[in-house]
């Protein structure tokens, strides 16, 4: 694992953790100072560290890191002034920048594909706020507010009825995980003890449940290109059921797990019921 200095000497592991950075800067720039510092010596730090960094660890850091952090320092404060306040995450969702007024042309000319990457994003979300305890994952939205709004935010077309890759993801977390369901941490194979976004296992998000009827892992493949999973690496599964760009807005498809490796199709979003 690659490590980076402050200017004063004190090292920070690359490991995708954002906090880890903020809570650094807390301690070499703010806590070292006694609290008597400026604007300046602050971004004078951070831009020490990020010039350390190549092109793919700052995106890395920003993609994977910068809106959950944000919702974790929230969730602090919040455990701290108000323990017993349910939180409700609402709005979470993509939209093609179009503008708000498009036409049915340009709507249909979003690339199908975009729905499974909205998708793959919504169950990668709900997997990180599951570890954090928020209450409700709402997405956006079952239909826009006007038919000339854009329509890129939208879980069904508004002319045809039908749902798409966005809308059948979630009603595919619905009914197969729920309130009060226990978590399980969650590795897959080796790689993924260096943390995202380093390893092979960068290409993948995964989260186990302990349900009522069986034990099943949830699983992300963030990726635009398949990706092949050692059967090894996820124990033995029974079958599963999965929404990527071959069923599109169709139900899911189930497969059985059978082979030495699972392929995973680009922005698949697979829930695997496990053996006992």
């Amino acid at each position: 694992m690659r490590t980076i200095k402050t200017t004063t000497g004190s090292s920070i592991a690359l490991d995708g953790d954002l906090l880890a950075i903020m809570e650094a800067l807390y301690r070499e720039v703010t806590a070292r100072s006694e609290l008597n510092r400026s604007f300046e010596d602050m971004m004078k730090e951070i831009t020490h560290i990020i010039d350390q960094m190549d092109d793919t660890e700052r995106r890395s850091y920003l993609l994977e890191s910068l809106f959950l952090n944000t919702v974790r320092y929230i969730e602090s404060i919040r455990k701290r002034l108000s323990p017993h306040t349910l939180v409700n995450l609402e709005e979470l969702g993509t939209i093609v920048d179009q503008g708000l007024g498009v036409t049915s042309a340009e709507t249909a000319a979003v690339p199908q594909a975009y729905w499974n990457l909205s998708a793959a994003l919504y169950a990668y979300l709900y997997m990180e706020l599951a570890k954090l305890g928020i209450d409700v994952a709402g997405e956006s939205q079952l239909l826009p507010d006007a038919p000339q709004l854009n329509a890129s935010v939208a879980m069904m077309d508004r002319i045809t009825g039908q749902p798409n890759a966005r809308y059948r993801v979630l009603q595919l977390i619905n009914s197969q995980v729920g309130p009060g369901d226990k978590l399980i941490s969650t590795k897959i194979g080796i790689s993924s003890t260096l943390g995202p976004p380093f390893g092979d296992a960068a290409d993948l998000a995964a989260l186990a449940f302990e349900t009522p009827k069986a034990r099943r892992l949830l699983i992300v493949n963030k990726r635009a290109v398949a990706v092949y999973i050692s059967s090894k690496a996820i124990g033995k599964a029974r079958h599963m059921e999965v929404i990527d760009v071959k069923t599109g807005g169709n139900p899911p498809r189930t497969e059985k797990i059978a082979g030495e490796h699972l392929r995973l199709e680009p922005f698949a979003v697979a829930v695997l019921t496990m053996s006992n």
